[in-house]
């Protein structure tokens, strides 16, 4: 690999571990859970990742971030992004080293008007890398997300 390439990545990294960009933004929506199913169809686009189950078959119709992304550990981050749809709940489950932790958001109530979904976290001590998945198990319907971001969480500094 040329050197010059792997030290933009290197730095770009260290940016977004400092918070001077973003973790993830909307453009790291690119895979889902199920792939060569014509019952559950995912579709990306700059501004929207869409998501629709057409016949139910009791799996979850997901949307997931890009995987393996750095993330320093016992640093807390905040998810937002907006999101409507018909399959009337969303949930929003994190990944650390490459496995599946408890839900941020469980079965939120997801509405055909766009609303803004937010949740905070911290990294394990032990991450080192962090995904994420927006999904909605077990449901007919679709639903849409716009404006994903994870962002490093602004530390308060007390006043004296």
């Amino acid at each position: 690999m040329n050197k010059a390439i792997l030290l933009t990545a290197v730095l770009l990294a260290n940016l977004a571990l400092m918070g001077a960009e973003p973790l993830m933004t909307q453009k790291d929506l690119k895979f889902t859970w199920l792939k060569d199913n014509p019952n559950y169809v995912v579709t990306f686009t700059p501004e929207i990742a869409k998501a629709e189950c057409k016949v139910n078959q009791r799996q979850s119709l997901a949307i997931q971030a890009e995987f393996n992304r750095p993330i320093a550990a016992g640093k807390s981050y905040v998810i937002t992004f907006r999101a409507r749809g018909t399959t009337g709940i969303i949930s929003l489950k994190p990944q650390f080293n490459g496995k599946g932790v408890d839900n941020l958001i469980s079965d939120a109530e997801l509405f055909e008007d766009w609303k803004k979904y937010e949740a905070t976290f911290t990294a394990p001590a032990d991450a080192k890398t962090f995904s994420c998945a927006v999904y909605s198990w077990n449901r007919l319907g679709f639903y849409e997300v716009r404006d994903f971001s994870v962002t490093l969480k602004e530390e308060k500094k007390e006043e004296k």
